[in-house]
């Protein structure tokens, strides 16, 4: 049954016909999807995205490859170092392992250039036009026979 109360008595209490409602008459629901669809990165319904918000967009993918990179690289050593630090008879890890997991260490700093240009769309859109048209190339182009390809 629907209740007699009309939206304008229903914005000033909480819980009105069952549903939970804010001050403005909307539902909170409508509030929570708004707020999911934002981080998806929908946006406004129907409106393009402001400056600030695609900066903060590309921001984050950027950040987020940097530290997923750091990540990768420090957590084996790390790891591979609490093992040796509660070892009661050392080496307990494999010598090759750990110098390899030293090495990627040092490899962390080396892939943050490479980190930052694949955060970027345009210059990923760039490598795979030049990719395609490199191997379109070789596909297309007659074979000889000296050729070892």
């Amino acid at each position: 049954m629907r209740s007699t109360r009309s939206n304008r008595s229903c914005r000033s209490t909480i819980s009105c016909m069952g549903s939970t409602r804010t001050e403005g008459g909307s539902r909170r629901g409508d509030f929570v999807k708004n707020i999911g669809q934002r981080l998806k990165g929908k946006g406004r319904s129907g409106s393009r995205k402001s400056k600030s918000e695609n900066r903060a967009r590309k921001a984050f993918r950027t950040i987020s490859f940097i530290l997923g990179a750091f990540v990768a690289c420090w957590t084996p050593y790390h790891v591979l170092a609490l093992v040796e630090g509660f070892c009661s008879n050392p080496p307990c890890t494999n010598g090759h392992l750990f110098m390899f997991c030293y090495f990627l260490c040092y490899a962390n700093s080396p892939m943050n250039p490479f980190c930052y240009a694949l955060a970027n769309h345009q210059f990923k859109k760039n490598v795979h036009e030049v990719a395609e048209r490199r191997f379109s190339y070789e596909l297309k182009r007659p074979k000889k026979l000296g050729d070892r390809t």
